[in-house]
């Protein structure tokens, strides 16, 4: 009851997952996504201190993904992710040329493939598909390798449980001959029908998460977390208990905190 922090789970879904077509250009968005999601709304807007997106694949269905985590209301979180897409459609997709479009990001995902640093990049992200994160919650024998057993029988049961029945990758393999194969136009027809939040045909839902406590609460336990970490950075002690009761005090106002915190310290 105490938690200051809001969430959303902004899901857009493109497609059924054993549709290959969908699926491969899905991972293909969620890689431009990753190229300027981050920058722009942690970053730049400073929307939220927790920030991930990309594919996110569901028992049936495949779509994409942005979570964030933050003390703004999450209606307000929904807004900021709806004009991320449309910067991401308006601004830097719409200006592209053809051939930059083939030699900044298809080139680019083909050598990220590839590479092998995909599986590297999607760790570094939000899980593709949640369930196969689920860990057992009692362990016992060789964790290393009870943990690589629990991986293949997650993995395992995912594809017998969905009837997809792909043993051999966790999830579904991209199709590389699309993706080579793949240019502008065809790829914008695909986003600003299943993607672009002026499309009438697009499949979206968002899930909310308030935190109980009202705004003057969340301003104030963020005050307050914030004072006692540069408080002890510095050196300066004080009893949480006592700054709590000085930035209640201050009731939001700067100058009162300020004027209160000097008096503590000099007193």
């Amino acid at each position: 009851k105490d938690d200051p922090n809001n969430s959303i789970v902004y899901f857009i879904q493109t497609g059924d997952r054993t549709d290959n077509y969908s699926y491969t250009l899905t991972a293909f968005t969620a890689f431009l996504i990753s190229l300027t999601l981050v920058p722009d709304l942690r970053g730049r807007k400073q929307v939220g201190y927790i920030v991930l997106g990309g594919l996110r694949t569901l028992s049936s269905t495949v779509g994409l993904h942005i979570t964030i985590t933050s003390s703004s209301p999450p209606h307000f979180l929904e807004e900021k992710i709806d004009e991320y897409l449309s910067y991401l459609e308006k601004d830097l997709l719409d200006n592209l040329k053809p051939q930059l479009f083939r030699e900044k990001y298809v080139k680019k995902y083909l050598n990220v493939i590839l590479s092998g640093k995909m599986e590297k990049t999607e760790r570094e992200l939000a899980p593709v598909n949640l369930m196969s994160r689920i860990k057992a919650n009692v362990r016992s024998g060789n964790l290393d390798r009870v943990g690589r057993t629990m991986k293949s029988h997650r993995r395992i049961r995912a594809q017998i449980s969905s009837k997809r029945y792909n043993f051999e990758d966790e999830d579904e393999p991209i199709d590389l001959q699309l993706i080579e194969s793949l240019d502008f136009v065809h790829y914008m027809q695909f986003f600003k029908q299943k993607i672009s939040i002026y499309s009438s045909l697009r499949s979206k839902i968002s899930v909310m998460v308030s935190s109980p406590m009202s705004r003057s609460e969340i301003y104030n336990r963020k005050v307050f977390l914030q004072l006692e970490s540069f408080l002890k950075l510095k050196g300066f002690k004080i009893s949480g208990e006592q700054l709590q009761k000085i930035v209640r005090k201050s009731d939001g106002k700067p100058t009162v905190l300020m004027k209160e915190l000097f008096q503590y310290f000099a007193s």
